[in-house]
């Protein structure tokens, strides 16, 4: 009898492996192009403990610009950006947007920058959850982002902000 049990639940094991099927990549949808108007910078005047410095860097405007979203990035954010002991830069922005019609959207955003500009964001939304963009609430949004200027901080960053869905 638990000879019997046990090749029941074998049975039923390999069934539920077989049964998995190959992983699916996302399905990603542009929601918004992100330009972000940077302000002088400071920093906090060393080494930190997690990296070599952090840059306090003010975004004092900006456009969105998407067929769901769009609007004016507000002179109400910044960047924290730490540079760590590898030269990698690690954004860690706050964000408050409005848009067209006038809602208020706080974003956050963190990642990882290479030296020659090209980084890989992770965007989070929050605005009211009664409002026409409370679906931004569960958004899970990856960014890539470009910089334009020169000097060690851009006068411009360009983000590209995909929204991840399953399949």
């Amino acid at each position: 009898m638990h000879f019997l049990s046990s090749l029941a639940v074998l049975a039923t094991l390999a069934t539920f492996t077989g049964a998995r099927n190959a992983p699916v990549a996302p399905k990603l949808d542009l929601l918004s192009t992100l330009t972000l108007r940077l302000g002088a910078s400071f920093d906090l005047g060393g080494a930190v403990p997690f990296g070599n410095t952090v840059d306090v860097i003010p975004v004092v405007g900006g456009t969105f610009n998407g067929s769901r979203l769009s609007g004016e990035v507000l002179n109400l954010g910044a960047d924290y950006r730490l540079t760590d002991r590898a030269g990698i830069i690690r954004p860690d922005a706050h964000l408050s947007l409005r848009t067209h019609d006038g809602a208020n959207v706080y974003l956050q955003l963190e990642g990882a920058v290479q030296p020659d500009g090209r980084g890989l964001i992770h965007i989070k939304f929050q605005t009211a959850t009664d409002g026409s963009y409370s679906w931004l609430n569960i958004v899970k949004a990856v960014g890539v982002s470009t910089t334009q200027g020169t000097g060690s901080v851009p006068d411009v960053v360009v983000i590209e902000v995909w929204n991840v869905t399953p399949a």
